[in-house]
């Protein structure tokens, strides 16, 4: 997602996880991408408002990470991992 400040942003919604670990584990995943790095949404910058329920956690992305993440899915890839 590009926003008005010009940079990629990566927003991950997340709907039923109900525990700080099972987020921290989620959003340990994304390759490239600190754990610590990740917001809360909304806030302000993307403009995206959850659905009742449902967590959405975002986070810019660096250049090289982008790069990365779309070398290794391209559009319409979609990848579950367990």
């Amino acid at each position: 997602m590009k926003a008005p400040d010009n940079l990629t942003y990566l927003a991950i919604g997340l709907t039923g996880v109900r525990h700080d670990r099972e987020i921290a584990a989620l959003l340990s995943c994304v390759p490239g991408v600190d754990p610590n790095e990740w917001g809360v949404e909304p806030s302000g910058v993307l403009g995206l408002q959850p659905h009742p329920g449902q967590l959405i956690y975002s986070t810019a992305l660096d250049t090289a990470v982008l790069a990365a993440l779309m070398e290794s899915y391209p559009p319409g890839t979609v990848v579950v991992e367990y």
